[in-house]
């Protein structure tokens, strides 16, 4: 199985290697990995390349907003055939929650909105100020530019991102001690579905009930403070 694994990943290595600056390629060079991975998923090539987009693409750098796929997560996801969150299992980025951990804001409120390009292009690690270390780490990307003001929307690039900060946050920040996966689940369609006053409300939760014990749908029962 371990061999099969590293042929796998030396293939797709491979593969990723001849393609250009361009990622509009990506489904003719890596035809057969889809194929593959359609398969073993019991899905049709197109509801695959479907499900790929949506979990490793939205990554864009520029007002031109061409769209780019995280490349690690896409090769591990071809190498293993399985669709999951990659990029997190790398490494935990430990600074990046002692920065969050340090700030008095809701994180989520960065999330779909417009900002200069000096808000979020000039690095400085600042817990007062942690909007450029998150953009910069890669956990909200350019989504849409308003050229009549020169105002950039970021967002989470893709659901590996938004689930894997969503879960960070939850063991590093929040640490709610009970129903951990329902938290999470709930987050995550919140933020699907742009609900941010559930997305506040979830956040208040795991930070106000740590220490207790119940459901989330309890939890969520009760008269807010």
């Amino acid at each position: 199985m371990h061999l099969r694994w590293q042929s796998r990943w030396r293939r797709c290595k491979s593969q990723f290697s001849t393609l250009k600056s361009q990622f509009s390629e990506l489904y003719t060079v890596f035809a057969d990995s889809i194929a593959e991975l359609a398969e073993v998923m019991a899905s049709t090539v197109e509801q695959t390349k479907a499900e790929l987009k949506g979990h490793y693409d939205g990554y864009h750098f520029s007002k031109k907003l061409t769209d780019i796929y995280n490349p690690f997560s896409l090769l591990k996801c071809f190498a293993k055939n399985d669709i999951n969150d990659y990029w997190f299992a790398s490494g935990t980025p430990s600074f990046l929650m002692r920065l969050l951990s340090k700030c008095s804001e809701d994180v989520m409120q960065y999330t779909g909105r417009y900002y200069d390009e000096d808000t979020f292009i000039n690095f400085k690690a600042d817990s007062a100020r942690p909007l450029p270390m998150i953009y910069q780490s890669g956990y909200l990307t350019i989504k849409a530019v308003n050229r009549r003001f020169n105002t950039y929307l970021l967002d989470f690039p893709n659901r590996e991102v938004r689930e894997g900060l969503t879960t960070l946050l939850a063991s590093n920040y929040l640490q709610p001690k009970t129903d951990t996966k329902s938290w999470l689940v709930d987050m995550v369609e919140a933020l699907e579905a742009g609900n941010l006053d559930l997305v506040r409300r979830l956040f208040l939760i795991g930070a106000s009930f740590s220490s207790k014990t119940g459901t989330v749908e309890e939890w969520l029962s009760e008269e807010p403070a």
